[in-house]
């Protein structure tokens, strides 16, 4: 098995592991401590978000990881401090996995609210996966709407296919492979 994280490839960015299946044993809310992220503190009634996103990803069998990474890769959510001076606005928090804000600046009010927002991004990943794995090793065309030129990848695992078709641009991709080499190297070495 060879390590992943040394050389972005675009058709094998991480493997399936970084996905799924569900591991609850990350400590969530001390991760999100460990990074001083805003969203170490929030609640949702008496369920803190650490508690809230393992349960979100139990049900639909991926890791809490993806989550995290997906904090970050749209929202910055994670290390919003070192960039932000002031703490995330309701607006953000309300959309920060993306679900329902659409490229063209409209929304869908069914995905609006954090707690929604992690509950669709583990549906959402666990709906992609059935879409995309038969198409592991075969070509396949990122949505040619996102793209400057249609863009064609032979993708290796289906966690591949799975970042493509949440995000299809290949520089979302990218940040993605990056942070969890810096987050979670250990999925990437396993």
């Amino acid at each position: 098995m060879r390590p992943y994280g040394e050389v972005f490839d675009q058709e094998d960015v991480i493997p399936d592991r970084c996905i799924f299946p569900f591991d609850g044993s990350l400590d969530i809310k001390g991760f999100l401590q460990s990074r001083e992220s805003p969203l170490a503190s929030v609640m949702f009634g008496t369920t803190s978000i650490g508690a809230a996103i393992k349960a979100s990803c139990s049900t639909w069998d991926v890791r809490p990881e993806f989550v995290l990474v997906s904090l970050q890769t749209e929202q910055r959510l994670i290390e919003w401090y070192k960039s932000h001076v002031k703490p995330p606005t309701q607006d953000v928090l309300d959309w920060a996995l993306g679900f329902g804000k659409l490229d063209d600046g409209k929304t869908v009010e069914r995905f609006k609210g954090l707690e929604k927002q992690i509950q669709s991004c583990a549906q959402g990943v666990r709906r992609i996966l059935r879409k995309v794995t038969p198409f592991v090793g075969k070509p396949y065309t990122l949505d040619a709407a996102q793209q400057a030129e249609r863009v064609t990848l032979t993708c290796k695992t289906a966690a591949t296919l799975v970042l493509y078709e949440y995000t299809p641009h290949i520089e979302a991709a990218r940040l993605r492979w990056q942070l969890y080499r810096r987050y979670f190297p250990g999925l990437l070495t396993a």
